[in-house]
């Protein structure tokens, strides 16, 4: 069986499309299944699609689901390059032990941009200064001459995606938070293959629609007895729409799409864990420090509490 991957199935607005061709894994699991091959042709990847298709590589190699599948090597290292990650990609398809690889991710930027992935793990940050300390003030420092007045808002998004991340893919070891950027936008996006977000928030509810769309509302957490009062999701879409952005979350088989003020929650292809996507531009005269005003006056967001 050969699984095609071309430009078609890879871009911020074709991600259900990969996600369709890679789910069929997720029902392979521990059972060794030979005869498979993917072939990458694909010009080019955007981070969503290298990190889903990097997370999907991990759990055929760590759940056992494909007996040495067949890829076309050189290809897949050059398109993952960019992103800083081919050697842990290369080490992923040969089913090899990456954890070395993995806690050494590094970012990198040029004069034009900066790529900055970072593992999402207990192992590699432990508090919300351990985070700053390592990985956001990278990201403040380039945006420092650009937009400082932003910054803030881009430091929460990243510091509330990665302890989403951190706080249910507790099984998941290798999931990686990816920022990249230029003067004109921020992307931050993260995938893992831990419990979604229906089976974290409310598993018995068959209405999975209605439970992903109260993720987003303020007041919602799955993180019980933690002291979180369930503000982060609902901050990250108001910073998006704020700064006419975009946040897309794929999780079991769910999707929400907030995008150009407007949110669609539709059925996707399923895929195990959480897949977020945000973009953020970089806008001058925003009101969105008024917008956010009287939420931090009166210390009301509790935002991030690992």
């Amino acid at each position: 069986m050969i699984i095609n991957i071309n430009d078609n199935d890879v871009g911020i607005d074709n991600i259900s499309a990969l996600i369709q061709k890679l789910s069929f894994i997720f029902k392979y699991e521990g059972m060794n299944v030979s005869g498979y091959e993917f072939k990458i042709t694909s010009s080019k990847l955007d981070a969503m699609s290298a990190l889903v298709i990097f997370k999907a590589f991990d759990f055929i190699a760590k759940k056992s689901c494909l007996k040495e599948p067949k890829v076309n090597l050189d290809n897949i290292i050059k398109l993952f390059s960019i992103y800083g990650i081919e050697k842990s990609m290369k080490q992923l398809i040969n089913q090899e032990e990456l954890d070395d690889l993995y806690r050494n991710l590094k970012p990198s930027k040029t004069a034009d941009f900066f790529i900055a992935p970072h593992p999402i793990n207990r192992d590699s940050f432990k508090n919300k200064k351990d985070l700053e300390n390592k990985y956001t003030q990278f990201i403040a420092d380039y945006y420092q001459n650009i937009c400082p007045e932003l910054i803030q808002y881009f430091k929460t998004c990243i510091c509330e995606i990665a302890s989403n991340f951190l706080h249910h893919a507790l099984e998941d070891k290798h999931s990686i938070l990816m920022a990249q950027g230029n003067k004109n936008k921020i992307e931050i996006v993260c995938v893992d293959n831990s419990k979604g977000i229906i089976s974290n928030l409310d598993p018995d509810n068959k209405n999975h629609a209605e439970v992903m769309s109260s993720a987003f509302k303020r007041g919602v957490s799955s993180k019980k007895n933690d002291f979180h009062c369930g503000t982060g999701l609902w901050y990250i879409e108001n910073i998006a729409h704020q700064l006419k952005g975009t946040f897309k979350v794929y999780s079991e088989d769910m999707s929400y799409v907030c995008k150009d003020g407007k949110v669609f929650v539709t059925k996707s292809p399923y895929w195990k864990g959480s897949i977020f996507y945000l973009k953020l531009n970089v806008l001058k005269n925003t009101n969105i420090d008024d917008f956010f005003s009287k939420f931090n006056k009166d210390n009301i967001l509790g935002l991030f509490n690992l």
